[in-house]
This record gives C-alpha cells, structure tokens and sequence, in this order.
C-alpha cells in the first residue's frame, strides 16, 4: 500500500484502501483499548504470482500493453521463484504482533516490502516512476 507499478492499479488501490482503513480504525478505536496493526507483506510464497501474471497477461493479450505485461511477468515469475518468503514469515507476524503488549502500528516482512517502501521514500516522484517502469 505505499507504491505501485505499471498494470498493476486494480491491486495497487486495494492495498493502499487496506493500509487507510487500518490508519483510519487505529484512531477510532484507541478510545475503547483496541489497537490495530497493519501487516504488510512483499513478495510471498503463494499461488498469487502466477494467478496475477496469468490473469494480467490474458487480459492484455492484442494490447498496445501485451509487450509490457510479458515483460513485467518473466520478471515477476522470475523473482517469486527465487525470493518470494515464506507464509509462515507473515504468520509469525501476525501472531507476534496481535501478542505483544505494545505492537508496532505495521509490520513489514517478506522480500521487497522493506526495500520498494525505502526508495519510494527516498526518490523523487519521478524518479520513482521512471525506475517502476524501468523493471516492469
């Protein structure tokens, strides 16, 4: 919920609503003891690459975006097979935070939810953009 790529605005806007409704949720119900954390995780060791890549490449198929979607999902193919954590890593987050006393308000695990969070951070806008649609 903190970046996004080409092809990729469907799923991209869900993560980010999820990531404010659990900003929004923390303020609102602090007042009664709750406290909500946000658990956001990269690259997974799930089937959600190769349904996301399937369902993206199927859909721009004929596109000026065909050329792109093959691009980005050699890539992310490529990646999920050599780097994508285990769900066991989100899991032990999760209970982690829901235990502790005083929880931090997110946690980030898994391959690239530290490093693309970092330079979104760090790079202009632009700079940004031009790297995102550099490797996808």
């Amino acid at each position: 919920g903190h970046f996004c790529e080409p092809r990729g605005g469907w799923y991209h806007a869900t993560k980010y609503a999820v990531v404010a409704l659990g900003d929004c949720m923390r303020m609102e119900v602090k007042p009664f003891g709750i406290k909500v954390i946000t658990i956001e995780p990269g690259a997974i060791d799930t089937p959600w690459c190769d349904i996301a890549m399937d369902n993206m490449l199927k859909s721009s198929e004929g596109t000026p975006y065909g050329p792109g979607a093959e691009r980005q999902s050699k890539l992310f193919r490529w990646a999920y097979s050599h780097f994508a954590t285990s769900p066991e890593v989100v899991a032990k987050r999760i209970v982690h935070g829901s235990l502790s006393s005083h929880p931090r308000i997110r946690y980030r695990c898994g391959f690239g939810s530290h490093a693309f969070k970092f330079f979104h951070d760090i790079l202009p806008d632009r700079w940004f953009d031009a790297l995102m649609v550099k490797l996808f």
